[in-house]
């Protein structure tokens, strides 16, 4: 079990420093004694979830904007009942 953890945190680690542009992917393979291809795996994986991290937030932000500018428009209409 020990050695699952070390694995984890090895690639974790590896990661980081690869993200970080502090090793390359063969430098980080090699320095973690990890398959080249695992790092690679885990980097797109990375990429896929930050994409999709921004698009959630960027429909969340079109959604929030669409309920401020129906608020604006209540409000506008209890401001002003001449309104339609």
């Amino acid at each position: 079990m020990q050695h699952k953890h070390n694995d984890k945190e090895a690639m974790r680690d590896a990661l980081r420093e690869v993200l970080n542009k502090q090793l390359s992917i063969c430098s980080a393979a090699e320095k973690y004694k990890l398959p080249r291809v695992a790092i690679y795996r885990a980097i797109r994986a990375h990429q896929v979830n930050t994409s999709a991290r921004v698009t959630s937030l960027h429909n969340a932000k079109e959604k929030l904007e669409m309920h401020i500018a129906h608020i604006q428009s209540q409000l506008t209409k209890l401001e002003d009942p001449q309104t339609p």
